[in-house]
């Protein structure tokens, strides 16, 4: 029989990591997009990297699902998105080494 899981979608896609995990992660990106959304671009750096700093899980949640898909299931604006990647590459305040997508 045919069956098996539902389609992928943002909330659905296997992520490997607790629920409590994603949970927490996808609510500190929410506060820090609102944030970015308010804040001239020349404080996203410094926002960016508080944001990581303070809860842990963002990092964990970005390397899981991309930094780009973690700022679009926040919000849906795709130039948005692409600013604050870019911003997050030429930080020298935000690790290097994060799931650019």
């Amino acid at each position: 029989g045919g069956g098996g899981r539902a389609p992928a979608t943002p909330e659905t896609d296997a992520i490997d990591l607790p629920l409590n995990v994603q949970k927490a992660a996808r609510s500190a990106v929410r506060d820090l997009v609102r944030k970015l959304r308010n804040s001239p671009a020349e404080a996203w750096s410094e926002l960016i990297a508080a944001a990581i700093s303070a809860e842990g899980s963002i990092w964990h949640f970005v390397q899981s699902v991309s930094v780009r898909k973690a700022i679009l299931e926040a919000n849906p604006d795709a130039a948005f998105a692409d600013r604050v990647v870019e911003a997050m590459r030429v930080s020298p305040l935000v690790p290097a080494d994060l799931n650019y997508g």
